[in-house]
């Protein structure tokens, strides 16, 4: 079809029939360019792509150096507060003992678990979900609740895998319910694992019931806490119904309770 203009015209003029190479060269540098820009638009991307990573790898690395530090200096503390309450018990003073361990060793020891829970909160890549924990550690060591926080994660990567509110909708009411639960247990824990990899993530909620909790099981829209509660598994699994790369398993292991939500990358969002 572009050809077939100058071939009619090339009958009048002969030299109309010379443009349409010059057409074609112009076309195909035109072409060249564009591609010429494309990859070069690219390589710049690649090497941004490059050095985001290297960064974030660098920062992780960094991060890991300070928490270990860290760590180290909260038993370097430990070891100081025990040590002072050796000489504080060796005291006559009792009101000194008894200001001692009644005020300040129970408020050191909530501050260095306070900041092993922030400790191992920063290593999540995600700041809303680091910002969510952080709350909901709070929330459980304000009511004198035991929490644990473990998490071994890809920051590389790391992906939400469902929208972050329905996540964090989600991990709020299975948190709250173990916290409600732990709280009726004498020396109740609660240990909160977070694992990822290539291929998905897993959030592990653990903890401690009581005995007619045992008897009576764990099942959606029942409670033994009173009427109008026990909504919130069922609230749980409208909220995991539209997406077929979550999966959340619960079961009881003796007196724990386990929740284990399971997002899979490998499989589209619905």
């Amino acid at each position: 079809m572009i050809f077939l203009p100058f071939s009619i015209l090339s009958s009048q003029n002969p030299l109309v029939f010379l443009l349409f190479p010059a057409l074609c060269t112009l076309f195909l540098q035109f072409l060249f360019v564009r591609l010429l820009f494309r990859i070069a638009f690219y390589k710049d991307y690649a090497s941004f792509n490059q050095m985001e990573k290297e960064s974030l790898s660098s920062y992780y690395q960094n991060l890991n150096g300070t928490l270990c530090a860290m760590q180290n200096i909260r038993h370097d503390i430990k070891n100081i507060f025990f040590t002072m309450g050796n000489f504080v018990n060796e005291s006559e003073n009792q009101e000194m003992k008894d200001f001692f361990w009644g005020k300040i060793f129970p408020c050191s020891q909530d501050t260095i678990r306070q900041s092993e829970l922030l400790s191992s909160i920063c290593q999540l890549p995600s700041e809303p979900l680091q910002a969510f924990f952080v709350l909901k550690t709070s929330q459980a060591l304000q009511q004198k609740c035991f929490i644990s926080l473990h998490i071994q994660v890809l920051p590389e990567t790391w992906q939400t895998g469902m929208d972050l509110i329905d996540l964090t909708r989600i991990l709020g009411i299975l948190i709250d319910n173990a916290i409600e639960e732990v709280l009726l247990v004498p020396d109740g824990i609660i240990e909160v694992r977070i694992t990822g990899n290539t291929c998905g993530c897993s959030y592990t909620i653990r903890n401690s019931v009581t005995p007619r909790t045992i008897q009576q099981g764990i099942h959606a829209g029942i409670s033994t806490k009173g009427e109008g509660r026990g909504k919130g598994l069922s609230t749980v699994r409208e909220l995991l119904s539209p997406y077929h790369n979550a999966t959340l398993n619960s079961c009881l292991q003796g007196d724990i309770f386990i929740q284990s939500l399971t997002l899979s990358w490998q499989d589209p969002l619905s």
